[in-house]
């Protein structure tokens, strides 16, 4: 595969396969006929796959055609219109409708697309564990929804019971994506996120609402099953011609609306901030995160000017309280302070960092005051 360019992340992976072909055509967007794998398998260093049933078939028509394809892994159903070989043309299309800054330039006259999709995961797992070790679906979970390049449309819907990637497990994920009068919605909700450290969110979401040029994004979720208190993150991007000559990207404008969110059972808040980002320039002014004297506070430039610093102020942070919804909780004791100072982070990252804790027990053993000092080595790339 990998001497053939289907797999360059796998350089001695292994593909072979019998198969029943009979069709027409010279690509996937005028196929008629079908193919199927009688026998086969596909083999990398992760492990391998059976290719046993996979089915391809195609049915055109003048008006709408249809696309089938099976296995005992997923099944893919596409009706309507379709050249695949201008998707990612349709994409920058939807983009261009709702964020006109980023200007893609699409070719004229292209074929459309206007096709509506279904996906049908029934044992996905038996590949993720070839291409993504660690990462697992329950199933059987259904996604669905459609892609009008003509106005500039793409939706997508569904629901997956359970996702678990390494140490993290997501439950009761819901997929919405769609457009509503002049703008795009986008709502991405998870019924539970755990960590196996001991970290539980629950109905943690993520909303946006995309037009003319800005992006109303807000993120919500608690971090107990039966608890009333929303931490809520609320931002407004607002997206404009970049002053780069260098990059294409717009220039953003983002506005942190005053919120608060919950650590631990505290209430912490911050009040407004913005933070630009244009090109490779990302500047932070004025972040602010308080929980009575406690205080975590960024400001500064990321750029490729080395002279421009990220500064990192943690003032009077109580140890006990941040840990002790760990399941790991070891009894940290103490109050933490400490200055952070980056820049050159795109080249040759310098950090500089002075760090105290006053007073640290550790399983109510009294160890006394900390203090710590450390900067960034480019030659070794250590702290």
């Amino acid at each position: 595969p990998a001497k053939l360019n289907l797999s360059k992340n796998y350089p001695n992976a292994e593909i072979a396969m019998n198969m029943k072909a009979k069709f027409s055509g010279d690509k996937i967007d005028n196929l008629k006929g079908a193919i199927l794998v009688e026998d086969g398998y596909y083999k990398n260093r992760f492990g391998d796959f059976d290719l046993k049933g996979l089915q391809l078939l195609s049915v055109p028509g003048e008006v709408s055609s249809e696309l089938k394809f099976t296995s005992s892994y997923f099944d893919i159903d596409i009706n309507g219109k379709y050249e695949f070989q201008n998707i990612a043309y349709a994409f920058q299309q939807n983009i261009n409708q709702f964020l006109p800054s980023f200007n893609f330039k699409t070719p004229k006259n292209l074929e459309a697309n206007i096709f509506n999709f279904k996906l049908n995961v029934k044992n996905i797992n038996e590949i993720t564990e070839v291409f993504a070790p660690g990462l697992k679906f329950e199933t059987p979970f259904f996604l669905y929804g459609k892609m009008n390049s003509e106005e500039a449309t793409i939706e997508l819907e569904g629901s997956i019971p359970k996702m678990d990637y390494k140490n993290v497990s997501i439950k009761d994920i819901f997929i919405g994506n769609k457009i509503i009068d002049d703008h795009y919605s986008s709502k991405f909700n998870f019924g539970e996120v755990t960590h196996s450290r001991g970290i539980h969110l629950f109905d943690f979401s993520i909303t946006s609402e995309i037009a003319f040029d800005v992006i109303d994004n807000k993120i919500e979720w608690r971090n107990k099953n039966d608890s009333l208190h929303y931490s809520t993150i609320k931002t407004r991007s607002v997206f404009t011609k970049s002053n780069s000559t260098s990059s294409n990207f717009p220039k953003v404008w983002v506005e942190f609306v005053p919120s608060s969110i919950y650590i631990a059972d505290a209430k912490w808040q911050y009040k407004r901030f913005v933070s630009v980002i244009d090109s490779s320039f990302i500047k932070i002014n004025n972040f602010n995160l308080t929980h009575g004297d406690q205080k975590v506070q960024i400001n500064g430039n990321i750029s490729k000017d080395s002279t421009e610093v990220v500064k990192v102020d943690i003032k009077n942070i109580n140890l006990e309280d941040l840990t002790q919804k760990l399941d790991d909780n070891k009894s940290f004791q103490g109050v933490l302070n400490c200055t952070v100072n980056l820049s050159d982070l795109y080249r040759q990252p310098v950090i500089i960092t002075d760090v105290t804790i006053d007073s640290l027990r550790f399983k109510n053993q009294y160890i006394g005051n900390v203090f710590l000092t450390s900067y960034w080595d480019k030659i070794n790339s250590t702290i």
